[in-house]
């Protein structure tokens, strides 16, 4: 979101495969405590957009965002900021923009 935020887009859908993640943000069912940081950045960024929607997809109508969750999980902890798409990640962008689902088999 703050990357979102520093590019100047003002509207923003965020698509997640965690009903949890969409509670705590979006529907105020998670009754904040002071140490949760994260939480309360995240929904100060959310209050920062002139539009904002979350919005439940299966992680099988996510592509792109399974395949960042693989690569995330093989590089050191912390953020990491792409310059550029990884190898891979276009196709599944397209797939992703045409709304085509996968079967996840691991």
């Amino acid at each position: 979101m703050k990357l979102a935020l520093s590019h100047g887009y003002t509207s923003i859908i965020v698509e997640t495969d965690s009903e949890v993640v969409i509670n705590v943000f979006v529907d105020d069912t998670y009754v904040s405590h002071s140490k949760d940081t994260l939480i309360s950045d995240g929904k100060f960024l959310i209050r920062q957009f002139r539009n904002f929607k979350m919005v439940h997809v299966l992680q099988e109508g996510n592509q792109c965002a399974d395949f960042l969750a693989h690569c995330g999980q093989s590089s050191t902890w912390g953020t990491t900021i792409l310059d550029e798409l990884p190898e891979g990640l276009t196709p599944l962008l397209d797939c992703d923009a045409l709304k085509v689902s996968f079967r996840r088999i691991r």
